[in-house]
C-alpha cells in the first residue's frame, strides 16, 4: 500500500514494488502475511507506470496471489489493474482472467488525463470482477 492511501485511511503500510516484488520496509512481508490471516477478501490494485512492461507486474501480481492463497486459502482476491485499453492484449497475455471495463479513469494531477480536459483518457480498469454495460 502506498503512503497516499495509508494517510487516507490512517492504516499501518509498507511500500512495495511490483516491477522487483521488493519491500521497501524490513518489516514489509511480515505485515502483509500478518494482515492476510485476517482477510476475507483481498483487493489488489494495481496502478503502474504505463512504461512498466506488463509480464514484470504480472509475475509480482502471480506471486503476490499464490502468497495469498498460501496464508489464507479461503480469501477471495479481487484484482483491479489500471492500465491503457491500448495495453490491454498484454495484460490479458499475463492473466487472462482479467476483463477491460469501460470506464474511463481520469486523474485529478496529470495534465492530460484529468476530469475536464478535451484529451480523453485512454486508462481502464482491468478486473477479474464481473463488469456491466
Amino acid at each position: 500500500m502506498t503512503g497516499l492511501f495509508s494517510s487516507t485511511l490512517q492504516l499501518s503500510s509498507s511500500t512495495f514494488n511490483m516491477c522487483s516484488n521488493f519491500f521497501f520496509e524490513e518489516d514489509g512481508e511480515s505485515y502483509l502475511r500478518m494482515f492476510l490471516k485476517k482477510s476475507k477478501r483481498v483487493a489488489l490494485i494495481l496502478d503502474p507506470p504505463f512504461g512498466a512492461l506488463a509480464r514484470v507486474i504480472g509475475n509480482s501480481l502471480e506471486k503476490l496471489k499464490a502468497l495469498v492463497k498460501e496464508i489464507n486459502p479461503d480469501a477471495e482476491i479481487v484484482v483491479y489493474w489500471i492500465f491503457p485499453y491500448f495495453l490491454s492484449k498484454h495484460v490479458a497475455e499475463v492473466d487472462p482472467t482479467l476483463k477491460m471495463s469501460h470506464f474511463m479513469v481520469e486523474y485529478e494531477n496529470h495534465p492530460v488525463f484529468k476530469k475536464g480536459n478535451s484529451t480523453k483518457s485512454p486508462v481502464r480498469i482491468h478486473t477479474n470482477q464481473p463488469c456491466l454495460r
